[in-house]
């Protein structure tokens, strides 16, 4: 943990307003092509996620007096699998996310002038996706499946150095790429996952449910001349939301109706080579409308290839 993350830290512990815990599904990952499925066969993502706050936002959307940053590093190693044979007309899926991160990804509880923080480094909690059906219609890409949390990340109850949060949580997903035009260039996609979470050991707080929703514009244009267009650039406007959605439990009083949400909005840059089932790309987000939670942006660079 950086010397301005600690400052962060040691100044919310004299705050007397509450920052509740985002969920784990870190806002953004699917904005881009959220509904296209891969070929059969294996496919791996690299997502490198940076997320940078200096703000902390209170009931009403106003700044409480804290100096600092909080900031999160996570490169998150996404294994897709889809199988040859098709269920009810799709092809069915199973992923695994395995982020390797440098904090906490659920990242603060603050409550009644005490931070609980994750500022550790090392494996983070698993995002799995036992099974996830993806249908390729005429104009459309939607897919649909359940997923999970598992809590691999290091967890110890009033740590200081946690890279997990010591629970399970379930979640259902659900994504679609909407062809705008009829050469598929231009698309808008939606992807939302819903999440309810078990007691975290040691504590007694039951996080309340959260619901994550990203979305994009995109165009994809030739890079290349000729008919082949070995290569692509597709770009456009991105954004995402995330907001708890029942009240937590096994919190003070103060704090137990105080959920918490945020938007961002943002642009993404992608360059497609679909000759070599490869794209690399970067992404970046502004959050904006914060409540009860911090509020910065979001810097990502990923690449895939399929196998």
């Amino acid at each position: 943990m950086s010397s301005k993350t600690l400052a962060l830290i040691v100044v919310l512990m004299a705050v007397p307003a509450c920052a509740q815990q985002r969920g784990q599904y870190l806002s953004g990952l699917s904005a881009n092509n959220s509904g296209v499925m891969p070929e059969p066969g294996l496919t791996y993502a690299n997502l490198f996620y940076y997320s940078s706050s200096s703000r902390l936002k209170g009931p009403n959307g106003q700044g409480l007096p804290v100096t600092g940053q909080f900031a999160i590093l996570v490169d998150n190693n996404v294994f897709m699998y889809v199988y040859k044979p098709k269920i009810l007309g799709g092809y069915l899926e199973s992923m695994a996310d395995v982020p390797i991160a440098n904090g906490s990804l659920a990242a603060s509880l603050f409550a009644s002038g005490r931070a609980i923080s994750g500022g550790g480094g090392g494996i983070a909690d698993t995002y799995f996706v036992p099974a996830q059906i993806g249908w390729h219609l005429h104009r459309l890409d939607i897919q649909t499946g359940y997923a999970f949390f598992a809590p691999t990340g290091r967890y110890t109850a009033g740590a200081t150095n946690n890279v997990g949060v010591g629970y399970w949580t379930n979640a259902y997903q659900a994504s679609a790429t909407i062809y705008l035009t009829a050469n598929k260039a231009t698309s808008l996609n939606a992807f939302n996952i819903y999440s309810w979470s078990r007691q975290q050991p040691g504590t007694n707080i039951t996080p309340g449910q959260n619901d994550s929703f990203d979305y994009s514009l995109l165009q994809v244009l030739p890079l290349t001349k000729g008919k082949e267009k070995t290569y692509l650039l597709q770009t456009g406007v991105i954004g995402y939301g995330q907001w708890q959605t029942s009240n937590s439990s096994g919190v003070p009083p103060a704090v137990a109706g105080s959920r918490y949400g945020v938007n961002a909005v943002g642009f993404t840059v992608n360059v497609l080579v679909p000759g070599k089932k490869l794209s690399i790309g970067t992404s970046a987000f502004w959050e904006l409308g914060a409540y009860n939670t911090r509020e910065g942006h979001v810097l990502m660079i990923s690449g895939v290839f399929s196998f």
